[in-house]
């Protein structure tokens, strides 16, 4: 019988627990398509890619289908610039509820962090922060950033 399936899945390092899949590893949500810097060598595109936000009616729609079939280690919100989203502290709140992952992680250039709310800092377990020529955080921002995220 011929496999004409366009999808294929390697379960080797996953182990089924409670009916859903548990993933050692994990998968990243792009929620913004643009950044509010315009580095040359973006790999995103997002110096020249249109104000977009993913729409939070499909993020939720997604995240409700997959939290009855799936468990990964971590979910990573990217971008373009993820705290450009207007909508990112429900968009973390709603992953936070859906029990799919252990961790939240979000990956930024750090610019918006002093903006973020007390839920959003409640809510998410890592943040990574790309570092780019002309515009590095200060030794200030940073210490506060931690800060807030271990508390």
């Amino acid at each position: 019988m011929e496999n004409n399936s366009k999808l294929s899945l390697s379960l080797s390092n996953c182990s089924i627990i409670e009916n859903k899949i548990c993933s050692p590893g994990g998968w990243e949500i792009n929620i913004t398509l643009h950044c509010n810097l315009s580095c040359s060598l973006c790999s995103h595109f997002s110096p020249i890619s249109q104000t977009k936000f993913l729409d939070i009616t499909e993020i939720l729609t997604d995240l409700q289908i997959l939290s009855k079939y799936y468990k990964s280690s971590y979910i990573k919100l990217l971008g373009g610039e993820p705290l450009l989203h207007p909508k990112i502290d429900h968009i973390v709140s709603t992953i936070r509820e859906s029990m799919l992952s252990d961790q939240i992680q979000i990956c930024t250039n750090g610019l918006l962090l002093s903006k973020m709310s007390a839920s959003f800092w409640e809510q998410v377990d890592h943040i990574l922060i790309s570092s780019y020529p002309g515009k590095h955080l200060s030794k200030e921002s940073l210490n506060n950033a931690n800060f807030r995220l271990k508390n």
